[in-house]
């Protein structure tokens, strides 16, 4: 496939010293076979060729970001951040010299397997909707592994880290942004039906295969390095639950079926617990407004609490019953703390932070984070367990620009 190299005009990394680069790889017809590709999953122990053990089944140690990789500043965190230290800063969304420049915002940064980059989405300059990139902690160089057109999400690697998987419109909405949604029925989130999941080489950027094929949204889809699972949510039989896809045996399975929105499923390091969020109704009203919403392809997302269940679905526990807009949870390698975005702590609810509880300790009180003023959310741990990725308006240069931030974690 012919490939394009573009200019994006974004000051990633360029504030500390860092050329970026990026290359728009232009998707056309191919010839691969997709029933020859196989996801190669790792044994316990084993390590992929060059990365750094460091944690359990393989997956490596996250490398300390050289000091030109992001910047170093502790004054981006506020006195009550105690569960972080040694912050860096590693993307700025806007031309601090040029604030005729719209604000880019980056979000969704999740980790590779080896712990030496990111993969994220971002909206910038040229791409009004959001696409995928790929970040390297050691280099700083950012690389654009989506077609840039239409609108992406939820992109994660594989365990051998040769592809990627995404959520996109472009192949059945054409490159064109998809409408925004209808505010003037409050808040609510896309479920774009024509995003379906993608499998795609990520040296090319070609995608090579469609994971869901379903005539509604398939997106939120995370993997289990260990066996090859993909988690994701699916509109089907007029409802959001989550499924699970085999890349290597191709099976397919439903994993809740409680009516009622059921997405954002995060599986840990070890294969064996998924967390995700789930819709709550207190009354027929709430449930006939999301039935009525969903049939126009939209959500509310008012109230939405934290579950954890087995890899299989089996063993379903709520872990939050607070009424708050609880999201983004994420497992530490040690199998019991988890980490999740929540506007718990906000009357008006429209300021979120990170928060953290156990799963050992099912009465323990949600232990606050981060205490910013602004957004933060999408935690996640690194595979080791020792560096968490979030994203933040913290610092940012424009209001509501959101950045990924780093940090290492004290428990």
């Amino acid at each position: 496939m012919q490939i394009k190299s573009v200019n994006i005009r974004i000051p990633l990394l360029a504030l500390a010293g860092i050329a970026v680069s990026a290359q728009l790889y232009a998707v056309q017809a191919h010839t691969i076979d997709v029933d020859q590709l196989t996801v190669s999953v790792q044994s316990e122990g084993e390590t992929e060729a060059g990365s750094t053990a460091g944690s359990p089944h393989g997956h490596g140690a996250a490398p300390q970001p050289r000091e030109t990789v992001g910047s170093l500043d502790q004054s981006m965190l506020h006195p009550e951040e105690v569960h972080l230290k040694n912050v860096r800063q590693l993307t700025f969304g806007n031309f601090k010299d040029d604030p005729q420049i719209a604000a880019a915002n980056y979000a969704e940064a999740y980790w590779a397997p080896d712990g030496r980059s990111l993969i994220l989405q971002a909206a910038v300059n040229e791409f009004p909707c959001d696409q995928v990139f790929r970040l390297d902690l050691l280099t700083g160089a950012l690389e654009l592994i989506s077609s840039g057109e239409g609108r992406v999400t939820c992109s994660y690697y594989t365990v051998d880290m040769q592809h990627f998987i995404y959520s996109s419109t472009e192949f059945n909405n054409g490159p064109e942004c998809p409408p925004t949604p209808d505010f003037s029925r409050g808040y609510v989130w896309p479920v774009y039906d024509s995003y379906d999941i993608y499998l795609a080489d990520i040296n090319t950027g070609e995608m090579l295969e469609n994971l869901t094929d379903n005539p509604g949204y398939d997106a939120e889809g995370t993997i289990d390095w260990n066996t090859g699972w993909l988690y994701y949510a699916s509109k089907q039989n007029d409802d959001i639950d989550v499924y699970r896809y085999n890349l290597n045996t191709k099976e397919r399975e439903r994993l809740t079926d409680a009516y009622g929105y059921d997405g954002g499923p995060f599986i840990n390091y070890d294969g064996t617990k998924i967390v995700y969020r789930r819709s709550m109704f207190k009354d027929q009203a709430e449930e006939d407004d999301y039935r009525a919403l969903l049939a126009d392809n939209l959500i509310r997302p008012g109230v939405l609490e934290l579950w954890v269940m087995d890899s299989d679905g089996s063993n379903k526990r709520e872990l939050t019953n607070d009424g708050a807009a609880n999201f983004a949870p994420y497992l530490h390698p040690d199998n019991d703390t988890v980490v999740y975005c929540s506007n718990r702590h906000a009357p008006d609810g429209r300021n979120f932070d990170v928060y953290m509880l156990k799963l050992s300790q099912p009465e323990m009180e949600p232990v606050r984070i981060t205490y910013d003023e602004e957004f933060d959310g999408f935690p996640m741990f690194s595979p080791d367990g020792k560096h968490i990725v979030w994203c933040a308006n913290r610092n940012g240069s424009v209001t509501g620009e959101t950045n990924v931030f780093i940090a290492e974690w004290v428990e």
